[in-house]
């Protein structure tokens, strides 16, 4: 299976586009396609919830979803924040909650130096709460994990440069000491790779279909895996008692990756999920771990 994370740009906070639907973006869209644009739902807790820059919000005083002192905690950056959501809403049924640790625009950093204003600091506090914090049992990690090419944004079809080995290095050996720091804490660790990151923001997708929204893709499964191919063979680095979830295996069928799927848009933007994305990876990290029956997959990974 599969895991992980980050390249260390592209991590901005929500633009008005990440927040609302605004009359520009209704605009010229049949009944349908509007109906899925509103499934392009974001954590409606983003704004109390996520922190940033160097007067970040103490890991102590970090959000807490239904519960003031849950047993599950989401790690990671903006690709974390509507997992956080996604994952509380789940653990409901578990009179559990979730405490969200997401830092916007800061890459796994344990133990190194990055320049993102307070990213670092933050990273190694948030750490080190969570492996000292008794009650914090399980731990998902949600960070970026494109990493073929630090530099561009967006996979392309046509060009996969890779971005500077040792620079991806640090990023990864980070990442890794993060998991095995934790996994030595005695938690349950799960790592949640990168949903497959889309070409173009997934609005573009909902305009360009008029009325059948069962599968929508935006990129070759084929594309989407060797530009994770840094990543994926380097999975065996991770201590082998973390749970490792791909995205990819439920966003995806053979050939290719969705934006939309039965309906639903799994994506706020080009490469965030969307609440409604976020619950069917929600819905497999519980059943990996709890044993909670069932598989939340919007239709068989294969059919379109």
């Amino acid at each position: 299976m599969v895991f992980f994370a980050i390249a260390t740009s592209s991590f901005i906070g929500f633009g008005l586009t990440g927040k609302v639907l605004n009359g520009f973006e209704m605009f010229g869209l049949n009944e349908a396609q509007r109906k899925i644009m509103l499934t392009r739902s974001v954590n409606p807790k983003y704004e109390q919830c996520y922190t940033a820059g160097l007067d970040y919000r103490k890991p102590s005083d970090a959000c807490t979803y239904h519960v003031s002192d849950p047993d599950w905690v989401v790690l990671g950056n903006s690709h974390g924040i509507e997992l956080a959501y996604a994952l509380a809403e789940k653990l409901k049924a578990f009179d559990t909650g979730v405490k969200h640790l997401t830092f916007n625009g800061c890459p796994p950093s344990f133990g190194r130096v990055v320049g993102v204003d307070g990213c670092s600091a933050w990273t190694q506090e948030a750490v080190d709460y969570i492996a000292h914090n008794d009650r914090l049992s399980h731990v998902v990690i949600s960070y970026k994990t494109y990493l073929a090419d630090v530099v561009r944004s967006r996979p392309s079809a046509d060009d996969f440069r890779p971005a500077n080995d040792a620079g991806r290095s640090k990023i990864w050996k980070s990442y890794v000491d993060t998991v095995k720091y934790l996994v030595a804490a005695k938690k349950n660790v799960i790592v949640v790779m990168q949903a497959p990151q889309l070409p173009k923001h997934v609005q573009a997708y909902i305009a360009a279909e008029p009325y059948d929204f069962t599968w929508v893709g935006a990129l070759s499964r084929s594309q989407w895996d060797r530009s994770s191919a840094f990543i994926l063979s380097r999975l065996g680095d991770l201590p082998k008692a973390a749970t490792i979830i791909n995205p990819a295996e439920f966003f995806c069928n053979q050939m290719t990756c969705a934006a939309v799927r039965n309906n639903i848009a799994l994506y706020r933007d080009d490469q965030h999920m969307s609440v409604a994305g976020a619950e069917v990876i929600a819905a497999e990290i519980i059943r990996r771990t709890l044993g909670s029956p069932g598989r939340q997959t919007l239709g068989a990974a294969g059919e379109q």
